[in-house]
């Protein structure tokens, strides 16, 4: 993919930068600085700009221990991928790539498109109530549109 930025629901502030960027720099780790992490709030979420629209095929993610339940587990995760923030901040259907109900501490697991999809946004949503969005990496896999 050419130039990625990223964008988190809210950041987690405290002793260490755990912005949106982390999510990106291709650090797979399990230590404390490698990680993106939000606030504690209802449906975290990270958001990609590939800045240009592919097809995506798959996204992989590395999820963290302690992710954004108490137990570690990555639970009730959406991506949705679009061309305009109103495309991929709601739940609706013709946006949705993939759902995965919930992976255990510190997996890397990958989420296929469960059809074809262009765009340029692509966002990862924790659909739970009080949680904090943890994660080590996101990688996504497409072709130039």
């Amino acid at each position: 993919m050419d130039q990625v930025t990223s964008k988190l629901s809210t950041v987690y502030i405290g002793q260490l930068d755990f912005g949106p960027e982390k999510a990106t720099d291709g650090d797979t780790r399990t230590i404390w600085q490698s990680l993106t992490v939000t606030r504690i709030e209802v449906s975290p979420w990270i958001q990609l700009n590939l800045t240009r629209v592919y097809c995506i095929l798959e996204v992989v993610i590395y999820n963290q221990a302690f992710g954004i339940s108490t137990d570690g587990d990555l639970e009730n995760v959406l991506i949705a991928i679009g061309n305009a923030e109103n495309e991929v901040a709601g739940f609706d259907e013709r946006y949705l790539c993939a759902y995965n109900e919930g992976q255990p501490p510190n997996s890397k697991f990958t989420m296929v498109c469960n059809r074809i999809m262009y765009g340029h946004l692509i966002r990862l949503t924790a659909v739970q109530i009080n949680a904090s969005l943890r994660l080590r990496e996101l990688e996504v896999y497409g072709k130039k549109n």
